[in-house]
């Protein structure tokens, strides 16, 4: 009879503990789960400043993951030319090639016009927009015979892109910091919202100075066009600046070679007199008479 209460008490025993073991552990979900989100520091300002966070960089994710379907596309286009004109017609050709430019709606950004005995070389650098390229260039070809010509082409579509998504980023956390600034009572809070705003609006800064350099090298391209005379080498000539440069250095050194030449013996044998002399004079130097003894 001991025996069956002994055991009977001890499943009862066991069974309360099992029953204990199962309403405890939802609880103890329920607080780990409490744990993994945490509140958001209770002050005025942090606060809003990390739900703006979250906010915008949860926008920001969504729409980087549009890609660049339906965008337009943007590509910096370049070319270089060297033609060789008729002997007499670079002017001619080089006042062509300004109406040709301005014709298309561009300009010439830069002309060198350079000559000598027999010769004459321009260079010239035309800019046009972007949607003229192709034609400008079939026209350019056709001034004169052309020696060499090279074209480049760089897709910028993705980078002018991303540059866009991150500007409207950036735009909305100042306006948010904005409204944080307005809403501000003590020095600490306005000190606290403009640190957080001079890194915004130095990356407001970065990103549109990308944009556009991106957006006029991409609207406009550059077409530079080496201009020669058929039959015209360039002659050097004597009295070029260069050659002038190193006639005068040539010079420099042969007066300085001369210098040496005509001093060095006469301070070798000045350094040596002066050493004769020194040694001369401290072995005739009286000595000292020795010390009285001491009485």
């Amino acid at each position: 009879m001991k025996r069956r209460t002994f055991w009977f008490l001890s499943v009862l025993l066991v069974a309360m503990l099992l029953l204990g073991a199962c309403s405890a552990a939802p609880g103890v979900t329920q607080k780990e789960g409490l744990q993994e989100a945490p509140q958001a520091p209770d002050s005025g300002l942090e606060a809003p400043l990390d739900a703006n966070r979250q906010s915008l960089s949860g926008e920001g994710a969504v729409s980087s993951s549009y890609g660049t379907s339906g965008v337009s596309e943007r590509v910096i286009k370049s070319a270089s030319l060297e033609i060789e004109v008729e002997k007499g017609k670079l002017k001619e050709v080089t006042g062509r090639l300004t109406l040709l430019a301005e014709g298309k709606r561009g300009y010439m950004q830069s002309s060198q016009l350079s000559s000598g005995d027999g010769w004459q070389q321009a260079v010239l650098m035309i800019v046009i927009p972007v949607n003229e390229f192709g034609a400008t260039l079939a026209e350019v070809e056709k001034l004169g015979d052309v020696l060499s010509s090279s074209t480049s082409g760089q897709d910028v579509t993705q980078e002018y892109h991303d540059l866009e998504l991150d500007l409207t980023h950036w735009e909305a956390e100042r306006q948010s910091a904005l409204l944080l600034l307005e809403k501000a009572q003590t020095i600490d809070e306005i000190i606290k919202v403009r640190q957080f705003l001079e890194p915004i609006d130095r990356q407001l800064n970065e990103i549109k100075g990308r944009i556009q350099f991106l957006k006029g090298s991409s609207d406009f391209s550059k077409i530079q066009v080496s201009l020669t005379e058929s039959g015209a080498v360039p002659v050097t000539n004597d009295d070029s600046f260069w050659s002038r440069v190193g006639e005068v250095f040539l010079r420099s050194i042969s007066v300085l070679l001369y210098i040496l030449v005509a001093v060095l013996p006469w301070g070798l044998l000045a350094l040596l007199v002066l050493y004769i002399v020194f040694r001369f004079l401290r072995r005739n130097r009286p000595s000292s008479p020795p010390p009285a003894p001491h009485a």
